[in-house]
């Protein structure tokens, strides 16, 4: 009886360590859950901030007091109209991905044409939202493109990255041998080419030297328009030798005569790369502007350096269109 006693008291010492280490372990975790919480005014900001990028203007967004028990810790919910060209799925996962490695859950219910949104940090409830799809409210839409040249001097590997990019863009090619090869790429990438008229034209089979008599210039003229057939215009760079020359005004004319327009570099928007700064705020300054449609003229380096702001511009529901639809 005695042995079968003691037997009794040590488990029941057994249950009582394991309750009190059960017990700890919860109230660490209530404890940390509770240091690890993000607060209120930090999710809203982080939502607020999500919302302007999707280009949601600040009057489409109805801020609601009240005093509710219902609603946890809250004070107040958001309730926002939402233009009709966005998907709110794709905008609440982008949101989800704000919150990576926090403390931080998302819970969206989609009725009809209103999604609620809860978030929830220490399992308490930090904020919430109605998003509702309104034909009401549509977003600005600026409209801009993208010539760039340099594609030939890049790697075969470089040059596969750009030519998969999400968004249109218009490559500068000069005649040559090596541009016929790349212009198939261009084609099979659903993108498209323009064919810069300088100094640089090596190959004898495109070469417009001054030195040619005018049936070889005729004939050069020909073997860029029939072998680039597939390019949406011309260019002639303004600072060439060539451009600059007597002989330029018999050039321009040949290719009118061939039914070929030579439009000049200028005309399109450039950005000075020196710094990276100055750049961005130039390309904000023209892309949000809205006087009109924009083409902007840029390297690879410097169309590289843009691609954060331009998928930014993007998601605000502006267009990258190609320049001939400009």
């Amino acid at each position: 009886m005695k042995n079968l006693k003691v037997i009794y008291i040590l488990f029941g010492i057994c249950v009582f360590l394991i309750l009190t280490i059960v017990t700890i372990d919860l109230f660490k975790n209530d404890i940390l859950g509770s240091k690890n919480q993000i607060r209120k005014s930090e999710i809203e900001k982080i939502v607020l901030k999500k919302l302007d990028e999707y280009g949601i203007q600040n009057e489409w967004i109805d801020k609601v007091h009240f005093s509710n028990l219902d609603y946890d810790s809250l004070d107040c919910v958001y309730k926002v109209k939402v233009p009709e060209d966005i998907d709110i799925p794709i905008f609440l996962n982008d949101l989800n991905k704000e919150f990576f490695k926090k403390n931080v859950s998302l819970i969206s219910e989609e009725k009809k044409n209103t999604t609620t949104l809860k978030i929830y940090s220490g399992k308490i409830l930090k904020f919430q939202s109605y998003l509702t799809y309104e034909n009401s409210v549509k977003r600005a839409t600026n409209v801009i493109a993208f010539i760039v040249y340099g594609i030939n001097d890049l790697s075969d590997s470089d040059r596969e990255i750009i030519l998969n990019l999400a968004f249109p863009v218009s490559f500068v090619m000069i005649p040559s041998i090596s541009s016929e090869n790349i212009v198939s790429q261009i084609k099979l990438a659903d993108k498209e080419y323009l064919i810069i008229i300088n100094d640089d034209i090596k190959d004898a089979k495109y070469s417009l030297s001054s030195d040619y008599e005018p049936e070889m210039i005729r004939e050069s003229i020909n073997n860029i328009k029939q072998t680039f057939r597939g390019s949406t215009g011309f260019l002639i760079d303004e600072k060439s030798q060539l451009y600059n020359s007597s002989f330029y005004n018999f050039l321009r004319d040949e290719f009118n005569k061939a039914d070929i327009t030579l439009k000049q570099k200028s005309n399109y928007i450039k950005i000075p790369s020196e710094n990276e700064e100055e750049m961005i705020s130039i390309f904000k300054f023209h892309s949000y502007n809205s006087d009109g449609k924009k083409i902007f003229y840029l390297s690879t380096d410097e169309l590289n350096i843009l691609l954060d702001e331009i998928e930014k511009y993007k998601k605000k529901g502006n267009l990258v269109v190609l320049p001939s639809q400009i």
